[in-house]
This record gives C-alpha cells, sequence and structure tokens, in this order.
C-alpha cells in the first residue's frame, strides 16, 4: 500500500512498524491549507504553521515515561505550553546550542 496516506488536500498521515524498543509509530502532518486563493488570503489574516506530530508507541516493559517537545523559540514555545499541559509539568527547557541544533530551537 502507499507509504504517504493522504487524508485531505492538508492532512497526511504515515505509520510505520518493526522497530527496535518501539511497538509503532504514527506521524501525523497536518499542513497549512495552499490548495485555494481564500485560504491563502485568510492565513494573511490569522497565519497557520504546519505541524507534525509523532505519536511512538513504546513497549510496556523496561521503559521509562519520558515527554520530549522540540519548537523554535517564542510564540511556537508558548502555544505548546497551552496546548500540552504535561510539556509544562513534566519537562524543563533545554538550549539547543548545547546540543548541536541551530540556535533558535527550545
Amino acid at each position: 500500500g502507499p507509504t504517504l496516506l493522504k487524508d485531505s488536500c492538508s492532512h497526511f498521515e504515515f505509520y510505520a512498524t518493526g522497530r527496535q524498543n518501539c511497538e509503532h509509530c504514527l506521524v501525523t502532518l497536518c499542513l497549512k491549507q495552499r490548495q485555494d486563493l481564500l485560504s491563502l488570503l485568510l492565513d494573511w489574516i490569522w497565519p497557520q504553521h504546519d505541524i507534525m506530530i509523532m505519536d511512538i508507541t513504546m513497549p510496556d516493559d523496561g521503559v521509562e515515561p519520558m515527554c520530549l517537545a522540540v519548537a523554535q523559540y517564542g510564540a511556537a514555545v508558548d502555544e505548546l505550553r497551552e496546548l500540552f499541559k504535561d510539556v509544562t509539568t513534566y519537562t524543563k527547557t533545554l538550549s539547543a546550542e548545547a546540543h548541536g541544533l541551530a540556535g533558535n530551537y527550545v
């Protein structure tokens, strides 16, 4: 079957299995709508961002619970904290530069 499943013009899913220490992975791409002129005009008024959600299911035995978020510094971080309360509760901010990433990520 197809590797990348198209749900709509701006919503795609990818499913993967068979990795060590990972039962399965579901990647969802929620892209801003670029297929028509009205959507492009509305994007000037209410800007949207492309979002990638990775849902990775780990085996129940031997894996510590964890929470991870990677975002560009600024409004994206504030939006993550509002949408996902566990990011604020269980994580701390790390410098991207200290880990070899571009400086505008936290």
